[in-house]
């Protein structure tokens, strides 16, 4: 029933070829987009959010293609933003797939709140891919938030997401894990599917430990740095505890699973789609903030 009105949502099929060594992520994805206005639309837009200052990154649009044939496309906001024009108007309830294929540099960073990029021996990837912009009253919205606040603006959708990456890395998604095969040349090739999810959020660690624990159905597991299992413990205990109270005060939780990560956000927390980041301070030299923390981010 979940899927129900889920038919012109958006698809997103992506997969990535991540080189932790020099911070180098390389991915193609194909979007499924199915237009629900009354008019038709001459082009697309999709967000760069790893260009957005906050996130330090550099994403590189390569070739922008429609069954096998290229199109034009061009950055705007500050290269926060990616103009697709169509081969032909898409009319109302058309669908359309379009391929992009993109480059992806993080950066290596020591301190401070590191949404995007690589710190600690943690690589956090939120919001990765080219996304979708939301069509409001007929124009793409392309406008950049505050530092301070949350970056993405997007529509549900649904995500099939290949993640290639060494196989000593552990790789932490929104989406549940639906297969995973290692390679010849000692890499791992994960397939995460998600249902509908506001975005996708990815952070990946060779070092990561895990525990988990499982109530009403739900899945928890709390990932962590090796020398903060003990306050990785209490995280997973919160977060459950807070799963079941808002389950019964809100409504029942839509995943089937709930990952609470140990990241480099300093004594700030962030959340995606079934995925919860909690800074790597509050485990260690603020631990009194850590069951606020992520209740908080659990609430989301």
């Amino acid at each position: 029933s979940h899927l129900d009105g889920m038919a012109s949502a958006p698809r997103y099929d992506v997969s990535i070829h991540v080189d932790p060594e020099h911070l180098v992520i390389t991915g193609r994805e194909t979007v499924w987009y199915t237009n629900d206005q009354a008019e038709p639309l001459v082009d697309l837009c999709f967000r760069l959010y790893p260009n957005l200052p906050a996130y330090n990154g550099d994403m590189q649009i390569g070739r922008v293609e429609v069954n096998q044939k290229g199109l034009n496309a061009r950055y705007e906001a500050d290269r926060t933003a990616l103009r697709v024009r169509l081969p032909h108007s898409l009319q109302p309830k058309q669908r359309i797939g379009i391929t992009i294929d993109f480059k992806l540099r993080a950066k290596q960073r020591e301190s401070g709140r590191v949404l995007f990029g690589q710190s600690q021996g943690i690589l956090s990837l939120p919001n990765f891919y080219p996304m979708l912009a939301v069509l409001r009253n007929g124009s793409w919205d392309l406008s950049i938030g505050p530092d301070f606040a949350d970056a993405v603006f997007s529509d549900i959708a649904l995500y099939k997401v290949d993640v290639d990456a060494p196989k000593e890395m552990t790789v932490v998604a929104t989406g549940v894990i639906l297969e995973q095969e290692d390679t010849p040349s000692g890499r791992r090739l994960t397939r995460f599917v998600s249902g509908p999810a506001r975005d996708f959020g990815l952070i990946m660690s060779q070092l990561f430990g895990k525990q988990s624990l499982t109530v009403r159905g739900v899945t928890i597991n709390s990932y962590h740095l090796p020398e903060d299992a003990s306050a990785g413990y209490s995280a997973l205990w919160r977060a459950a505890t807070a799963l079941q109270i808002f389950s019964d005060v809100f409504s029942e939780y839509p995943y089937t699973k709930l990952d609470v990560v140990e990241a480099p956000l300093g004594k700030h927390g962030m959340e995606y789609p079934a995925l919860v980041l909690i800074g790597s301070e509050v485990y260690r030299t603020d631990k009194k903030r850590l069951e606020p923390l992520v209740v908080h981010e659990t609430a989301h």
